[in-house]
């Protein structure tokens, strides 16, 4: 039997002595200075995403291509300056946009095309400051402001017209069932914020397309996982956990990839029934695990602070 305080010296050796790489990013094709990026071409200084082409200097990216300087925005293309958006297309300057074409320095705009300097739209285009127009008056009407004042005055008017615009508290797109906020396509979703395609998720924030999860950060394609951070790719069953990819049935890991039944061990690939980074039979790891689970929660370490303790 392992004793709780022998357990609790070597997994803090072992996480902390360990060498660290350098970034978690993973299969991507010339994809310089990323982190947290997966199944990515052509992309410069992103960090947290996947499915993504031709983008540079980001974070929180989903298959989205040619976009730059954009946060939070997924399944867009041809953006610049973008934030919280979902499916536009074309456009500049938008904040907490969905299905938007063509647009600039707009805010609370969904399924609409041609809209610029304008707030809280839905099904609309060709809007100039919250006024309709025609096409030609449209184009007009832009490209003569646009001349008359530099980027920077644009920029500094959207800003005040984003202060001064009543926004929704709680932002949804297709869900069910939900309380929290920057929740799309989910059900059964309570206290979540910034999720995708989750399913009975509780208190949890960045990430989705999972099911059965709780109180993660940035946990994807999962099921049945606690208290996790960074973990990913169709991870199983996984508690206390930080930066796993494709794993089931751990606790207490960290940076293990394509593991299963494992506990308290760091930096492991293709290894299964291990503790503190040391190989068991499947009969003596069971036992172990027991005692350890049992003494850890008697003695009030069963929790993520063991992932982070000092």
């Amino acid at each position: 039997m392992i004793p709780v305080e022998t357990f609790l010296k070597t997994f803090k050796e072992l996480r902390d002595r360990s060498p660290h790489l350098f970034s978690s990013s993973r299969e991507n094709e010339n994809s310089l200075y990323t982190e947290g990026i997966a199944y990515s071409k052509n992309c410069y200084w992103l960090f947290l995403g996947g499915w993504l082409q031709d983008c540079y200097y980001g974070e929180f990216l989903v298959k989205c291509q040619d976009c730059v300087d954009c946060t939070k925005i997924e399944q867009s293309s041809l953006c610049y300056e973008c934030v919280e958006c979902i499916s536009c297309y074309n456009s500049n300057y938008l904040l907490k946009c969905t299905s938007v074409q063509d647009s600039e320095y707009c805010l609370g705009v969904r399924n609409s095309s041609h809209c610029f300097l304008s707030t809280n739209l839905d099904h609309a285009s060709y809007v100039f400051k919250n006024k309709a127009y025609t096409k030609e008056e449209y184009e007009n009407l832009v490209n003569a402001y646009k001349k008359g004042k530099s980027q920077r005055e644009l920029y500094i008017e959207w800003q005040e017209l984003c202060y001064k615009t009543p926004r929704i508290n709680l932002v949804m797109t297709q869900c069910e069932n939900c309380i929290g906020s920057e929740l799309s396509f989910s059900k059964n979703v309570y206290v979540g914020f910034d999720l995708i395609n989750a399913e009975d998720y509780l208190y949890s924030e960045e990430g989705g397309y999972g099911k059965d999860c709780c109180d993660t950060f940035l946990t994807t394609g999962g099921e049945l996982n606690y208290e996790c951070y960074g973990v990913a790719k169709n991870s199983y069953n996984c508690n206390f956990c930080v930066g796993l990819i494709t794993c089931s049935n751990c606790e207490f890991c960290s940076r293990c990839y394509d593991c299963s039944d494992c506990f308290g061990s760091v930096y492991l690939k293709n290894k299964k029934f291990y503790i503190l980074n040391k190989a068991y039979t499947p009969e003596n790891y069971k036992y172990e695990m027991k005692l350890l689970k049992k003494n850890l929660k008697n003695s009030g370490n069963y929790s993520f602070n063991l992932m982070v303790d000092n």
